[in-house]
C-alpha cells in the first residue's frame, strides 16, 4: 500500500510517499509481519520500491514457513495429496498407502515433531544406515528411498519446503556383496562362477577324493 503525505521544510511543503506491505503465512495464520518504508520522493520510486519489498517479504515468509512445516505435517499433507491422486484413481491400494505412511513414521520418529527442513542429507544417510543395520534388504531400502523422494519432491513443488532438492539425492544404496569362495587347497585361487559351475563341482569333488586317498593332485 502506497500513501502520500506532506512534510514541511523551511516553510515549504514537500510531498513524499510511504509504503506499507503486509505478509501473512499460509501455513500458520498467526505468523505475520509488516514491511514499512517512508521518505520516498516520487510516486514512481514508491511503486518500484513496493515491488522490491514484496519480493523481499515473500522470500522471508517462505523461509519462515519452511521452518514451520514439521515432518509430521509434511508427510500428512503428502499422504492426503497422493490419496486423492493415487488411491482414489486405483493406482495404489489404501493398504499400501497406509503402509508407506507407517513406514516413514517408524523410521523418522525422532524427527516426527521437528521441522522437516532439519532432515538434511546427513540425517537421511544416517537413517538408511540404521535400516541396513536392522536387517532391511536392498530392495526394501530402495523402495523406502523412492517413497521419501516422493514426499520431499511434493514438499518442494507445493512450496512447503525451501530446499533445492530432496535429501534422498545424496543417499547411495549398495547391494550386499558376498565373497566368492576359493576351492580348498588350490595353489592358485579358482573362483566359482555360474558359467563354470559344473566344472567347479567336478574339480572340488576330485580334490576332496584325492585328499581322502592321500594322493597329491597336480593342477
Amino acid at each position: 500500500m502506497i500513501q502520500k503525505y506532506v512534510t514541511r521544510k523551511n516553510n515549504e511543503e514537500i510531498t513524499k510517499y510511504k509504503i506499507r506491505v503486509f505478509f501473512r503465512s499460509k501455513i500458520n495464520p498467526t505468523l505475520r509481519f509488516t514491511k514499512y518504508e517512508a521518505g520516498i520522493l516520487t510516486e514512481a520510486q514508491a511503486i518500484k520500491r513496493e515491488a522490491q519489498l514484496k519480493k523481499e517479504g515473500e522470500r522471508e515468509m517462505f523461509d519462515l514457513d519452511s521452518k514451520e512445516v514439521l515432518c509430521s505435517g509434511l508427510v500428512s499433507r503428502w499422504y492426503t495429496h497422493f490419496e486423492k491422486l493415487k488411491v482414489a484413481t486405483g493406482q495404489r491400494t489404501k493398504a499400501t498407502h497406509d503402509d508407506y505412511f507407517g513406514t516413514i513414521r517408524k523410521w523418522f520418529k525422532d524427527y516426527w515433531n521437528r521441522p522437516a527442513a532439519e532432515i538434511n542429507p546427513y540425517v537421511m544417510n544416517q537413517i538408511f544406515i540404521q535400516m541396513k543395520e536392522k536387517g532391511l534388504c536392498f530392495a526394501q531400502r530402495k523402495k523406502i528411498k523412492q517413497i521419501l523422494k516422493s514426499v520431499f519432491d511434493y514438499g518442494i513443488q507445493s512450496g512447503l519446503l525451501n530446499i533445492q532438492r530432496s535429501p534422498t539425492f545424496e543417499v547411495v544404496l549398495k547391494k550386499a556383496t558376498e565373497k566368492r569362495p576359493e576351492i580348498l587347497k588350490c595353489s592358485a585361487p579358482f573362483y566359482v562362477t555360474r558359467r563354470h559351475s559344473s566344472l567347479t563341482c567336478f574339480v572340488i569333488n576330485l580334490i576332496r577324493l584325492c585328499e581322502t586317498l592321500g594322493s597329491v593332485l597336480v593342477v
